[in-house]
């Protein structure tokens, strides 16, 4: 049985319009991937005309950018109020954002590059670009955040600004790794490989500001 399609927004309504057609785009987005993601489909089931739907999207990449901004959005409150919660360690923190993070690289990180160029053109695509690049940035600091106040000292400050994007970098790749079938070529789980990253990572910045305190100390003495 298909399921129920919520009431039109009211005319004039741009907002809830809007919410109506990223609704409908996040429903074919985890049914049927980026593939099905249609434009007709998108606006039939927001129940709004193929011209409608174009005067808030120019393209199908633009609303893709939007659902995949919609999404980083709720990874960063869900790593806020409940994955770094419980954090007891950098290692922690570490863990817990790549286990959320794999979700999101299976629908959106893998499904496009959206990075490569503007989707579509045009100052509104370019404007919903640097949306999806400030979200990724405040997931970014949201990590590096929780990672400093979980062990203060772990490493120089400067080491930290580059240590975070290296790992977003790295978990990029270990998620692609998951989602094809690289991975049957080694007998270790996506858990076994995660917190093998995660200690690797908090261990190679501890090591980084071993240096620095000797020096510190040397200059001390």
């Amino acid at each position: 049985m298909p399921s129920k399609k919520k009431p039109k927004a009211r005319w004039g309504d741009r907002a809830a319009r809007r919410e109506d057609i990223l609704a409908a785009g996040r429903w074919l987005l985890e049914r049927e991937g980026y593939t099905g993601l249609s434009m007709r489909q998108v606006a039939d089931r927001a129940r709004v005309s193929p011209g409608t739907l174009y005067t808030y999207f120019t393209d199908k990449e633009e609303l893709f950018a939007a659902l995949y901004t919609e999404r980083l959005e709720l990874l960063k409150r869900e790593l806020l109020n409940d994955a770094f919660g419980t954090a007891r360690s950098a290692e922690d923190v570490i863990v817990a954002f790549m286990e959320r993070y794999f979700e999101v690289y299976a629908l959106h990180g893998r499904a496009v590059d959206v990075w490569a160029s503007v989707p579509g053109g045009g100052t509104q695509a370019i404007e919903s670009q640097q949306r999806l690049i400030a979200a990724a940035a405040e997931v970014i600091a949201a990590v590096r955040e929780a990672i400093v106040r979980s062990e203060p000292g772990l490493t120089p400050i400067g080491e930290m600004d580059l240590a975070v994007p290296f790992m977003w970098a790295s978990l990029n790749g270990l998620a692609e790794h998951f989602c094809g079938l690289r991975h049957l070529m080694h007998p270790y789980s996506r858990a076994e490989l995660t917190s093998f990253a995660a200690r690797a990572l908090v261990t190679g910045l501890r090591g980084l500001s071993a240096p620095a305190a000797a020096a510190s100390d040397r200059e001390a003495g």
